[in-house]
């Protein structure tokens, strides 16, 4: 999303929800004999089948790489919002696929941040997004009031797959005593690097800060799974 003048810097706000078979009928009476009585014999029991349940295992979360965690701290103004844990992927350093780098300019002119990415975004097919498969961080600091129109929203599933030409405000939060708001920024290319992010912003020490992540559907997990990142920045640094 393209900045604008300071302090009334363009960004997201913020706060922010997922055959049945009848038995076969008995065969007929079967008489061995006048003096025996008469037995009836049920058919053998179907071999039991287990299926897998199709709900996916909860997003699970890791330590940050030790070089991001590096990189994101490198920056003296960022160290306050960075966080120590992240949904987990291979992160591997060595792969093309690996970013984790920190500067001035992200993710809006005026601003400085640090950004981690594992994969690429799979544009109009949000729930092969969903980590590990696509993890994409972003920390920001240097928010001041922020003045966007937007449209308000509610967490549900398939807010991902609908149009969005700006971003959705979906709430205020207090996650880990961080008073913020919930923005769901808009898709590529007015979101920027934070495409299709959901960003939590807040205030602390009159210095503002921001943690984005990437969403996937279903989109009622990635506040929980945002929270949890924004829950594992340590205090009092």
């Amino acid at each position: 999303m393209k900045a604008v003048r300071r302090p009334l810097l363009l960004a997201f706000a913020l706060a922010a929800l997922l055959g049945c078979t009848g038995d076969d009928p008995l065969p007929p009476a079967v008489e061995t004999g006048a003096s025996e009585p008469t037995t009836t014999t049920a058919p053998p029991s179907p071999p039991q089948t287990t299926t897998e349940s199709e709900e996916p295992e909860p997003v699970g979360l890791v330590a940050l790489p030790a070089r991001a965690l590096r990189e994101c701290r490198r920056l003296r103004a960022l160290r306050p919002a960075c966080p120590e844990l992240v949904p987990g992927a291979p992160y591997d350093p060595a792969s093309p696929v690996f970013v984790a780098r920190s500067r001035p300019g992200i993710p809006h002119q005026g601003l400085r941040g640090f950004e981690l990415q594992w994969g690429a975004e799979h544009p109009g097919e949000p729930e092969l997004d969903r980590p590990p498969a696509t993890v994409h961080l972003v920390v920001s600091e240097g928010w001041g009031v922020l003045l966007v129109a937007q449209r308000r929203g509610r967490v549900r599933d398939g807010l991902l797959e609908e149009r969005r030409r700006a971003p959705v405000f979906l709430g205020r939060v207090r996650w880990a005593g961080k008073r913020g708001e919930l923005v769901l920024a808009p898709p590529f290319p007015r979101g920027g690097i934070e495409a299709n992010h959901l960003l939590f912003t807040w205030q602390e020490a009159g210095v503002g800060y921001g943690v984005s992540l990437h969403g996937w559907e279903p989109f009622s997990e990635v506040p929980g799974v945002l929270r949890s990142v924004v829950e594992s920045i340590p205090s009092g640094r």
